[in-house]
């Protein structure tokens, strides 16, 4: 009989498990921000749409989740890019659709801002635009990180011989 016991000495999982929490925070944070790219794109859609009415919500989730969704995918292939070019395109995805995505969360917030009338000018302005670019700046940081770690080694300046 043969032994087929695995080794699991050789695991690295402090690694492993970093990348998890990581991954998943990023995956909380995009599900947090299409909410309010949905409802934002929610509020600007076409009432009627190749005849047919009342899609509004429907047209907010699908543009929404094609934001996010190039967004998330373009996070998580930029690590596989087999070039610079490739890298380039995946990094310009990323942030491009942040870009959008960040933007529609304080938009959002300014159409939801017109009940806060009567409230101070400070309230206002946190409520506009600080409240919604926390999950944004989430995002952004562990955008920043993986665009980091993947950085082509073409990128890099080569070390001159001495």
């Amino acid at each position: 009989m043969s032994d087929n016991k695995i080794d699991w000495s050789n695991v690295d999982w402090k690694s492993g498990c970093t990348t998890l929490v990581w991954n998943g925070v990023f995956i909380i944070a995009a599900l947090v921000l299409f909410s309010k790219t949905a409802d934002l794109f929610t509020a600007f859609a076409p009432s009627q749409l190749l005849g047919y009415e009342g899609i509004e919500s429907y047209y907010g989730m699908v543009v929404a989740l094609m934001v996010e969704g190039i967004f998330v995918a373009s996070k998580f292939m930029i690590a596989s890019s087999k070039n610079p070019i490739a890298w380039l395109w995946n990094f310009g995805l990323m942030v491009i659709t942040f870009a959008i995505s960040a933007v529609a969360q304080s938009v959002d917030s300014i159409v939801v801002a017109g009940t806060l009338a009567s409230q101070p000018v400070e309230i206002q302005l946190a409520v506009t635009w600080l409240v919604p670019m926390v999950p944004a700046a989430v995002v952004g940081m562990i955008l920043l990180q993986g665009v980091i770690e993947t950085i082509p080694p073409d990128f890099l300046p080569k070390k001159r011989p001495n």
